[in-house]
């Protein structure tokens, strides 16, 4: 089946709107949507929907009651970079769409963090997800070679590597581990992004540590010049960001 250009529209998860299914014998080997996009619903009216635009998408194998393979590459509109991803999904669950398997490897590439207003720098990633829609599980590496908080003058290169999963119903992130690397200091990290009140957007509370750290890369990311001190450093560290 050809279905190129498809506009496919999905309501919000939570609002627990049914998609009505009638059993069929039907296979159909093959799926190609190339050229299409996909809209989710957002849970409050006000918020803007979310929309993918999809460059490659092939699934095959789509039967009652199993699961699809699939394989993706699409434009991400936040932070916007191209992601190509393949993959499992389904079974299918009508009544608990939360709770339908999902997993696959991915990549992401050209991912301009220069959208979030305080920082800067191209960042690329890859690794593997598994779980359900309601929390999915994401582990990887990602790599941002001339990383820059804005007003300061130094760049690093910032590796990490992360465990954390997510909450597909309203994109809530929750990060297990995080092991990032910039300069000579090694920084571990752990915390959660995700929304406490409707309309207030997502709020950021992350947990930093480092017995391996160097004073004048940390002090390094917000001067613009070169850090007044060096020397070893040990702390502990707690931010919040409404």
């Amino acid at each position: 089946v050809i279905a190129e250009g498809a506009h496919v529209f999905i309501p919000a998860l939570s609002t627990k709107e049914s998609f009505n299914t009638q059993h069929s014998t039907t296979v159909v080997d093959e799926l190609v949507a190339n050229g299409s996009f996909v809209e989710f619903e957002p849970k409050e009216r006000q918020e803007t929907p979310l929309r993918f635009d999809v460059h490659e998408a092939t699934f095959r194998g789509l039967r009652w009651g199993s699961a699809l393979a699939y394989h993706l590459k699409f434009h991400n509109p936040n932070p916007p970079g191209e992601i190509s991803a393949d993959g499992k999904f389904g079974p299918y669950s009508k009544d608990h769409p939360d709770k339908t398997p999902f997993s696959g490897a991915y990549t992401f590439d050209h991912a301009d963090l220069g959208v979030y207003g305080g920082i800067s720098g191209i960042l690329s990633s890859q690794g593997n997800f598994g779980g359900t829609l309601k929390q999915l599980s994401v582990t990887g590496t990602t790599s941002t070679p001339a990383f820059r908080v804005k007003d300061s003058g130094n760049s690093f290169n910032l590796t990490t590597k992360f465990d954390a999963y997510v909450d597909g119903e309203n994109g809530d992130t929750f990060l297990k581990r995080v092991e990032a690397h910039f300069g000579h200091t090694t920084l571990m990290a752990q915390g959660s992004i995700a929304k406490t009140e409707p309309g207030k957007g997502k709020f950021t509370k992350v947990q930093f540590t480092s017995d391996h750290g160097r004073i004048e890369d940390v002090l390094g990311l917000f001067t613009s010049e070169r850090a007044p001190m060096s020397g070893a450093i040990v702390f502990h560290a707690t931010t919040e960001l409404p």
